[in-house]
């Protein structure tokens, strides 16, 4: 049986909105029947159309903005309440098999899960990050309150703690109490977590890693000859390069600890917006680009090696892409990045730790690297399409 699967996601763009576009094309790929609303698609194929806009241009944004102004303690994203842009729910408006969901946040509110679980029909929620897990919160930040009940949250200014306490409550609730929700995870370190938090029949989660388009993908896996001598490039890639969760800094403080003898055989390639004041860093001897590439895959091309130091993440296409690539990865020790650094081959330090992060550039610069033998299959658009279809067919047969 041909599936009909709606995917809905708030936007195209972000983290979360690529991996939705990249999935539906993977399942169109293995014959799914799939198509992706994003909240303009979303009003415009609902009703009270008129109500919706007026949430989608006027109460959505502001609601962003009183949230980030007055709820969140510092630059965490924080943002336990949601606009609803389902209008009137009517069975005839979703007619499809499956529901699957990528981004909640004002597309949805979670009283909109016990809605749609009245048609009977298996939806989905794949988690793009933590925040379905804590109540709001889009960064862990190594913060494991959650798990609990976020009764304390430190990244919420005290008057509205109880908001987010009730909101991971109240999702609590709904989930236990609702028979047709199933999840996606594209790591296994946010299925435990799931699990953890909220005691999920194992039966409904399934771990499919985001798919990765083809023409990232090369068979023939870069290699460091010591003895070579052109420059090693180290890549950093960020949508905002400042943000607090992706450590730059880090990555920069590491780099500043390397003898001048081996930054002069090194150079930088800083891909992404927001690109700090470099002058504050000691880059003498040493190359920095920043912005070279308009496209990720002559990014990936460029450079030998992608240097992810996060502190909060959960499996970051960044480092799949630069896997598929050819590159060599340096990861932090957090989320998902341990698993996709053991898939591919890469290296692991402490989240935060610039003198571990120096010690593993270092060894790397001096002794070099080979062939690595991985192999990416699993981030192809046919995997990803198959799996989903799998959990999909599942779902279907539990609900008959």
């Amino acid at each position: 049986m041909t599936l009909r699967v709606l995917h809905l996601v708030t936007s195209r763009t972000g983290g979360a909105g690529i991996a939705a576009v990249r999935i539906v094309e993977a399942q169109k790929s293995v014959g799914i029947d799939a198509a992706l609303w994003d909240r303009e698609s979303l009003v415009k194929n609902t009703g009270n159309v008129f109500a919706n806009q007026i949430s989608l241009r006027i109460k959505s944004p502001l609601l962003t903005l009183v949230q980030r102004s007055l709820i969140q303690s510092s630059s965490e994203l924080m943002t336990p309440k949601s606009i609803s842009l389902l209008g009137k729910i009517k069975e005839d408006q979703f007619d499809f098999d499956v529901i699957n969901i990528h981004a909640f946040y004002n597309l949805l509110r979670i009283d909109d899960l016990l809605a749609l679980d009245q048609f009977h029909k298996p939806i989905f929620l794949t988690l793009h990050d933590i925040r379905f897990l804590t109540g709001g919160c889009h960064a862990e930040m190594n913060c494991t309150q959650y798990l609990k009940s976020c009764h304390d949250c430190p990244k919420v200014n005290p008057p509205f703690k109880k908001i987010v306490s009730k909101t991971r409550v109240k999702t609590e609730q709904i989930l236990s109490s609702s028979r047709n929700i199933n999840f996606i995870s594209p790591s296994e370190w946010l299925a435990s977590k799931l699990s953890e938090t909220y005691n999920i029949n194992p039966e409904k989660i399934s771990v499919i890693p985001n798919p990765v388009p083809k023409s990232f993908i090369k068979f023939k896996r870069k290699t460091l000859d010591i003895g070579e001598a052109k420059k090693i490039v180290f890549g950093f890639a960020a949508f905002d390069v400042q943000s607090p969760y992706k450590g730059f800094t880090v990555f920069m403080r590491a780099i500043e600890l390397l003898p001048n003898r081996i930054k002069a055989r090194i150079s930088i390639c800083i891909q992404g917006s927001n690109i700090p004041d470099l002058s504050s860093f000691d880059n003498s001897n040493i190359s920095v680009v920043c912005n070279k590439y308009s496209q990720m895959e002559d990014f990936y091309d460029g450079i030998d090696c992608l240097v992810v130091p996060s502190y909060a993440d959960n499996y970051p296409s960044v480092a799949t892409e630069a896997a598929a690539s050819g590159c060599h990865l340096i990861v932090s020790n957090v989320g998902g990045l341990t698993e996709i650094a053991r898939e591919f081959g890469g290296s692991i330090f402490r989240s935060g730790d610039y003198h571990q992060l120096h010690m593993l550039l270092r060894k790397l610069l001096e002794k070099g690297f080979s062939d690595i033998d991985s192999d990416s299959s699993s981030l192809s658009y046919s995997n990803s399409g198959n799996e989903y279809d799998r959990a999909y067919q599942r779902a279907v047969d539990r609900t008959q």
